[in-house]
């Protein structure tokens, strides 16, 4: 029994310092400020769950090319938040808007793509020393969608990533 109660506060001990790694802030800010809104979903994976689910992504795809280069792409990933808004009053979705807006000032567009009246923009912080790009950030305001991913992944894996989709 104590062994039990052992490996359960070892188990939330961890999570709550993979939890507690900061992100980027300003965005997290707007995260927290309004996923208590009505209509407001947010999906967050923590540093400790995207771990678990890459340990589990590497042992089930062991053999498989595609699984190894998919991991490859995460392995600097330490979080994932989704929020969706679309079920929002029309004034909330366009505060929520301002506020994105706002947090990625300091980010640099990577790419902006339109379709029918909606405009998908993807954002990021290059660190071209390391080549690498932090912080990466879909967002749609048309859509009323956000997908911030934290962490660092290689300048080039984006660009090639970029450059397939053409």
């Amino acid at each position: 029994m104590k062994k039990i109660v052992l490996t359960l506060c070892l188990l939330l001990s961890l999570t709550a310092a993979f939890a507690a790694v900061p992100g980027n802030s300003k965005l997290d800010n707007v995260v927290s400020k309004f996923r208590s809104y009505e209509g407001v979903e947010v999906f967050h994976l923590n540093r400790f769950m995207v771990w678990a689910l890459k340990g589990a992504a590497r042992i089930a795809g062991a053999g498989d090319a595609d699984m190894r280069e998919a991991l490859a792409l995460a392995n600097g990933v330490r979080s994932l938040t989704v929020m969706e808004y679309g079920e929002c009053s029309p004034q909330v979705k366009c505060r929520i808007n301002r506020r994105i807006d706002k947090s990625l000032r300091d980010h640099e567009i990577l790419l902006e793509a339109g379709d029918s009246g909606s405009r998908l923009q993807l954002f990021g912080v290059v660190d071209e020393p390391r080549g690498t790009v932090r912080d990466l950030v879909l967002f749609n305001p048309g859509e009323c969608t956000l997908i911030f991913v934290s962490g660092s992944i290689s300048a080039d894996t984006v660009s090639s990533i970029l450059a397939s989709n053409d």
